[in-house]
């Protein structure tokens, strides 16, 4: 393309295609770092791994967005950022018991990750300056400051950071770390004689918001719900004024509908019974079980959505499912 027909273009449209005309895309960087630990103890029936990683990447090839007015939504570029994925993972594995007749084995698992943007030169010129954060993590969400109830009005009120009177962008001041804090599981597996039971329980440190939140906008005026919000002292009284809604609106988008969405969860649970040789080869079998599986068995949390897994949308999580039936081999 020559400068003849730049000149003609729109002044927007010129300087974009310029911008791609010039971009040059190089090869990506990482840089890893790891280390570990490994320990046993008594013959090896208790063993504990430590392992700590640092990887950093920059110059990323992505999707650049770009105007739909060039014609298309993206060019592929190099992202002029490094970010750093970090985290530490603890291992531990027993032998509670280990006799003839009885055993029972145990595991924990512990992962502590992090990661964060290191540095993007010219952040607030670029297409990400309301996206990322330097120095806070990938997956953030930039809401606004929630400073309570206006006293004398009982509506939702966030803080002017500029104080201009007016909320955008520049009062989204807040980062909030949409990714788990740390997460891990505790399995078990133990055997009696014929009898062996395996469950796994699942735990995770986070937080989520409860989506569609009715939280006394103009439409919430039936009497149980201004009954119900009213008794709860947290929310604004329902109503159908404008101020209402539009305090509602700043308030979704602010510290507000965040909330622990930590939990535990019996993730599997199996009971297995094998039958006893005398039978089997009495039938003609070469082995034969019982067993009883569930999967999802019990959740404990104090989140209010429809799944503590999934904390940040109304996807449903995995159902509660149980399982019974005998298996033979002939």
């Amino acid at each position: 393309m020559d400068t003849w027909t730049l000149m003609k273009l729109p002044g927007v449209l010129e300087v974009y295609i310029q911008q791609v005309w010039q971009i040059r895309t190089i090869p990506e960087i990482n840089k890893k770092f790891e280390m570990g630990l490994e320990l046993g103890f008594l013959k090896d029936r208790y063993r504990f791994n430590l392992s700590h990683y640092r990887n950093r990447s920059s110059n990323q090839l992505v999707g650049y967005p770009l105007p739909a007015t060039t014609g298309f939504t993206s060019v592929q570029a190099n992202l002029p950022a490094t970010v750093e994925n970090s985290g530490w993972e603890v291992v531990l594995n027993a032998e509670i018991f280990n006799h003839q007749k009885f055993t029972w084995n145990t595991s924990l698992n512990l992962s502590f990750p992090r990661n964060r943007l290191i540095s993007y030169p010219d952040l607030e010129q670029s297409t990400y300056a309301n996206t990322y954060r330097v120095g806070e993590p990938l997956n953030i969400s930039l809401v606004y400051d929630y400073t309570g109830r206006d006293p004398q009005t009982g509506l939702y009120t966030v803080r002017d950071i500029n104080d201009d009177g007016r909320y955008d962008y520049q009062d989204r001041v807040v980062a909030k770390d949409l990714n788990r804090e740390f997460y891990g599981g505790i399995n078990n597996t133990i055997n009696y004689r014929n009898f062996s039971l395996q469950f796994l329980w699942q735990f995770v440190k986070q937080e989520g918001t409860l989506p569609n939140i009715s939280s006394g906008g103009r439409y919430n005026t039936n009497s149980y719900l201004l009954s119900s919000l009213n008794n709860q002292g947290i929310f604004q009284p329902p109503s159908t004024s404008f101020a209402s809604q539009e305090a509602e609106g700043y308030a979704l988008e602010s510290t507000f509908p965040f909330h622990d969405a930590s939990f535990w969860r019996l993730k599997n649970i199996s009971l297995t019974y094998n039958l006893p040789n005398k039978f089997v080869t009495k039938l003609g079998m070469q082995n034969g079980r019982l067993f009883l599986h569930g999967q999802n068995f019990l959740t404990i949390t104090s989140f209010k959505g429809l799944d503590a897994e999934n904390p940040y949308s109304l996807a449903m999580g995995n159902l509660k499912s149980i399982t019974a039936g005998i298996e033979v081999n002939f």
